[in-house]
């Protein structure tokens, strides 16, 4: 399934932490932009793009644009002629201009700010999700209407699913978001839809599930208790769980959320029934069956670590994702969901092994 070669999401290139202004160079070879990059998903297709590159040297078929408004991090090559770190806001007329001063053939957006920051201040979810995301798209329109259209994949949500969460899922779920996060991203899943419509962009909308296991660092997602109770609880830590054992989340693991977004930035045109959102394949599961499956492959009693107090404003939207799915456009591209629990569980650990290596 994954775009990426194996291990790929994760190998570091080591080079200067220093943050550097760049001058883009303008020769005549497909370039690649990716906003958000220095994310935990924008990182990992971030590295699997500079991976592929590095092994095909000389060839001169991919420019790589990696942009986030923080420094460039040491994994980023600091002198790859062909692999340049934009550091800046993705809503800046100058940034902006900076990156489209040459043609832009592939785009994955992935900047944005996460739920509970969006919920919690809507002007800033409104200007970094909303404001941000359109500006990058009228540049991208400009850019088609001169002729050269690129490809555009947007990484969305399922938060465009809202309470109650429906029974079942597939691709033709009518949306309903609860959040200011999940009407943000429908929006633009509509003006990309939109724009492709008029033949401006070719565009596809991703929508992912919880990503796991993020690092242990504040980014302010409503959801980050399913990433927490995997990390916390393979390295034999207590965690507080505010959801109940028996909750049911949408998981899936970075290597396959970061390969899908690959195959997607490498392919063209639509899903095969013409649509531009697909939902990403996700592994469901109850609370209990995640700690089953980690007391399996740790070792140890992982339900011993958990401290269970729901929260009722979590769990009805976070804990109730329904069992019964279907994800057939992204099937038929090519985006497999990953094997089983058991399996991303595994991915987890040994992207935790790698990174206290």
């Amino acid at each position: 399934m994954s775009g990426c070669s194996k291990n790929t999401a994760e190998k570091a290139v080591l080079g200067s932490p220093k943050a550097e202004r760049v001058v883009i160079d303008k020769t005549p070879m497909s370039t690649c932009l990716i906003t958000g990059a220095g994310g935990f998903v924008g990182a990992a297709l971030a590295r699997c793009r500079i991976d592929r590159l590095q092994h095909t040297a000389g060839s001169g078929h991919e420019r790589l644009l990696l942009t986030d408004r923080l420094p460039r991090p040491l994994w980023c090559p600091a002198h790859h002629p062909d692999i340049q770190w934009v550091e800046g806001d993705i809503g800046s007329a100058g940034l902006l201009d900076q990156l489209f001063a040459a043609p832009i053939d592939r785009i994955a957006h992935l900047a944005g700010v996460v739920s509970g920051a969006a919920e919690a201040n809507f002007d800033l979810g409104m200007t970094v999700n909303l404001d941000s995301s359109r500006a990058l798209l009228d540049r991208c329109k400009s850019q088609g209407q001169a002729g050269r259209v690129p490809r555009v994949v947007f990484a969305s949500s399922i938060a465009v699913h809202g309470v109650p969460l429906p029974a079942a899922i597939d691709d033709h779920t009518p949306p309903s978001p609860s959040l200011s996060y999940g009407v943000q991203k429908l929006i633009i899943e509509f003006l990309i839809a939109e724009l492709s419509r008029r033949g401006w962009i070719d565009g596809i909308s991703l929508r992912l599930a919880g990503v796991v296991a993020r690092p242990a660092l504040p980014n302010g997602a409503l959801s980050g208790f399913n990433s927490d109770l995997i990390r916390e609880t393979l390295a034999g830590r207590r965690v507080v769980s505010p959801v109940s054992a028996d909750a049911v989340i949408w998981l899936q693991s970075l290597q396959s959320a970061a390969g899908a977004l690959d195959v997607a930035l490498s392919s063209d045109g639509a899903a095969p029934d013409g649509a531009r959102v697909v939902q990403l394949p996700a592994v469901a599961a109850s609370i209990r069956e995640i700690l089953d499956a980690i007391s399996k492959a740790s070792g140890h009693d992982a339900h011993a670590l958990v401290d269970f107090k729901p929260d009722p404003a979590i769990e009805p939207m976070f804990g109730r994702w329904p069992r019964m799915r279907h994800f057939e456009r992204a099937h038929a591209m090519g985006l497999a969901a990953d094997a089983s629990l058991a399996a991303l569980i595994e991915a987890a650990m040994k992207r935790k092994a790698e990174h206290t290596t």
